[in-house]
């Protein structure tokens, strides 16, 4: 399935004017389980927003990015950023073992085929190198007090509109480690970015709090190895 044509329309405007207080959470929870690296690969980077904070933060020194919206790619161009037309489920345009990292930030929950994309994942890392990925966590609190009451938790889409996102998959900390185990790929390090009952009353994450709270968490925030 070829998501191109949606998300040339869907994603046109620059990250930056879709970015509330809770994607900045998320975006500095993802930022810190990067360990500084050479080269990182940004799928689903849109117009280059996160690719910026992962220089700006010195998390690697070469940053390239991938996307099939052609208007987000223009955008991320015109910015200066290296991205190339690509489908985070089929082939990337890339060698064997050529990134320290690759980074999905909100991307897994878009595809089709996930099998694809985690091959790919996988075949472009160097050996234990690290895959950091977000994605929304279904049995989060919000969600679980929404189904409770009869109500779709946020990230339900139940059709393609100008208004979502083209979410298709759904996660929780559990079923994604099982997914990604298959892979050949470990966990190294987890986190979340909230804890909320809805989107204006939460508390950001700290690592501080009991480690089974992180089920409870808006999103899913994780970095896996490569295992050679």
């Amino acid at each position: 399935m070829d998501s191109s044509k949606f998300n040339s329309l869907r994603y046109t405007k620059p990250l930056e004017e879709e970015v509330d207080p809770l994607t900045k959470i998320r975006v500095e929870k993802f930022i810190e389980l990067i360990e500084p690296c050479g080269t990182l690969l940004d799928i689903g980077c849109w117009d280059g927003y996160i690719m910026r904070e992962i220089l700006k933060q010195k998390k690697a020194k070469n940053v390239k990015g991938v996307d099939n919206s052609k208007p987000a790619i223009a955008l991320g161009r015109k910015n200066g950023f290296d991205i190339s037309f690509a489908s985070a489920d089929k082939r990337l345009p890339f060698k064997n073992n050529r990134f320290d990292c690759v980074s999905a930030t909100e991307i897994i929950e878009h595809l089709y085929d996930v099998n694809m994309f985690l091959k790919e994942v996988y075949r472009v890392l160097k050996p234990n190198g690290q895959f950091i990925l977000t994605t929304p966590n279904i049995a989060s609190l919000g969600a679980r007090l929404s189904l409770l009451m009869g109500v779709a938790p946020w990230m339900i889409e139940t059709e393609l509109t100008s208004q979502t996102s083209g979410h298709i998959r759904y996660y929780t900390f559990s079923s994604l480690h099982k997914l990604l185990s298959k892979y050949k790929f470990f966990l190294a390090e987890s986190s979340t970015d909230i804890l909320s009952v809805t989107p204006k009353f939460y508390i950001k994450w700290n690592n501080n709090f009991p480690s089974f709270l992180k089920s409870f968490g808006r999103i899913i925030i994780v970095k896996y190895k490569k295992i050679t």
